[in-house]
């Protein structure tokens, strides 16, 4: 028996709302290795990343799946992917619609995943950033004198104030295809992917964005 222990949304379990923004229609999903994160491509272009409650405590989890419990998720971030683009030489409006996310295996503390829309393959490091501000200063205006001298100016305290996710773009592998790109995958090297579009076939390497060997060409 399948039931639904958890969603994402305003649109609830009958489907989408027609009142809601057609941005936010899902177009791509896929979980990491473990299954700690779950990402969400959508109409706009953007990526959705969700938060396994195992990342923090993996004991709980691992009790939760031995007594087939559901494993909660959290919002972790989201970026913006991809932009409308509009190729000139075709004529062609080219969407910004996320079609297929694929995450990379992870070697540290930083994730990574491919995301593709009908032309341009993107590898983005999504990672935490530490914010800090200004916590004690050495003196304020009320306490002021002219009388002070370098002895009594410090150095302020800077304290962390916030954790955010943050994205960066690694690499672009784009004008390798004439048709649309429908689907990506990692190999199992953990090093190259391939990318299709209805008649070719392109093998990458992750390090490099400007060369790409073509296995498959029926055109």
């Amino acid at each position: 028996t399948w039931k639904c222990t958890q969603s994402f949304g305003n649109a609830g379990f009958d489907g989408f709302d027609e009142a809601s923004d057609p941005g936010d229609v899902v177009t791509a999903v896929d979980f990491d290795q473990r299954g700690d994160y779950l990402a969400v491509g959508d109409k706009a272009g953007r990526v959705w990343i969700y938060e396994s409650s195992a990342v923090e405590n993996r004991e709980a989890a691992d009790r939760a799946k031995s007594n087939f419990q559901p494993v909660d998720y959290k919002f972790y971030g989201q970026f913006q992917s991809h932009e409308p683009e509009f190729d000139y030489l075709k004529s062609l409006e080219i969407e910004e619609k996320i079609n297929m996310i694929r995450w990379c295996k992870r070697q540290n503390d930083s994730l990574m995943l491919l995301a593709t829309n009908d032309k341009t393959v993107k590898l983005w490091k999504i990672y935490e950033r530490k914010i800090k501000r200004i916590s004690h200063m050495n003196m304020d205006h009320e306490n002021f004198s002219v009388d002070m001298t370098a002895l009594d100016v410090k150095v302020p305290d800077m304290t962390h104030f916030d954790t955010v996710t943050a994205a960066t773009p690694r690499r672009i592998y784009a004008n390798a295809h004439a048709y649309h790109i429908n689907s990506i995958s990692l190999n199992s090297d953990g090093e190259t992917f391939i990318s299709a579009d209805d008649l070719r076939i392109n093998l990458w390497h992750l390090d490099i964005s400007d060369q790409a060997c073509t296995i498959v060409d029926i055109k």
